[in-house]
């Protein structure tokens, strides 16, 4: 392949839509990757899993390449993967068990933990399961964070302040409305930034990104993430050349550490500890970041000097490394 597109012709099959509570980005994400891959000079077609014959017309017109662009459960999971292994077509991203580990919150962090990598302390709660809500508190601390263990785009999200037993009970219950866990995490003070990473076995990161969300949103909310205007990014992030050289061998850390290939992006959240020290906390990690207008990888990635032309080839590239 050549630096900017295909030297022969490579046919292209873009998954974009699905039925996760993110379809409506996942088609924007879909669109954006469509219109790079042609001007790149792809043959390019695209499938939505909400489809119900999309299997079939995958399986009977084989591309060479499977892009996926669905963001959350059945494209981000691991499923979509599987059956492009059972289908013998190689794909963008994550393969099937580091898509699955970083979507599930409670799994990503075991393995965050394990590697010793810093993440806030957290408990996991299961609906019709009994929890001490203040043992919880007690151990956690009174500011929570309170999330689907699966899901993406903060949907489902609340953050708890001088929490009790009676607001994170309310915050557990909206938490369920996404999912079958809830993830009580502890609330970190400080600048919020992500990481996007490129590569397999050789991962490079991208340009730090510090986020800072529009009057209006206490945290860089759904509508913060995708509403033109609504957030500002700032690369690289203004905690200077030492931090973000640390936030850049981490995130290519963790892209190794879960098994990622073609790209990742890694969630931060930069704090002052008691003794005015500062900390890093990995919060999540994404194997399909967002490729729409307002999202962060493209504007890393053209900070980096790379158009989404040249963006989406290398990840092409990337699907058909062995």
């Amino acid at each position: 392949m050549s630096k900017n597109g295909p030297e022969t012709p490579c046919r292209v099959t873009v998954l974009c839509g699905g039925t996760s509570g993110e379809r409506e980005i996942s088609l924007r994400s879909g669109a954006n990757v469509i219109r790079a891959l042609e001007n790149a000079g792809y043959q390019v077609n695209s499938l939505d899993p909400a489809d119900p014959d999309w299997i079939a017309q995958l399986s009977l017109d084989l591309p060479d390449v499977v892009f996926p662009m669905l963001h959350g459960r059945g494209g981000e999971d691991g499923t979509v993967q599987a059956l492009c292994e059972l289908l013998g077509v190689p794909y963008v991203g994550s393969g099937v068990l580091a898509s699955a580990t970083a979507l599930d919150k409670v799994r990503s962090k075991q393995v965050y933990v394990a590697a010793g990598l810093n993440t806030p302390a957290c408990a996991a709660v299961k609906p019709h399961h009994d929890y001490d809500a203040d043992d919880i508190i007690e151990k956690i601390g009174p500011c929570l964070v309170v999330k689907p263990a699966i899901e993406g785009s903060s949907l489902g999200m609340t953050i708890v302040h001088s929490a009790t037993p009676e607001t994170l009970k309310a915050a557990v219950d909206e938490a369920f409305r996404h999912g079958d866990t809830a993830l009580i995490e502890q609330f970190i003070e400080g600048t919020e930034v992500t990481v996007p990473v490129l590569g397999n076995a050789r991962p490079q990161a991208l340009p730090t990104i510090e986020i800072v969300p529009a009057e209006g949103h206490e945290y860089y909310d759904y509508d913060a993430k995708y509403a033109t205007g609504q957030s500002t990014h700032i690369i690289p992030t203004r905690l200077g050349d030492q931090v973000n050289e640390q936030l850049a061998r981490i995130a290519e850390r963790v892209h190794e550490v879960l098994g990622c290939r073609g790209f990742s992006r890694s969630d931060f959240i930069v704090g002052i500890d008691a003794d005015q020290n500062l900390q890093i906390f990995l919060i999540e990690t994404n194997t399909i970041p967002g490729m729409t207008d307002t999202s962060l990888v493209p504007d890393a990635a053209k900070n980096a000097g790379i158009e989404m032309e040249e963006l989406v080839t290398k990840l092409v590239d990337y699907a058909l490394e062995d």
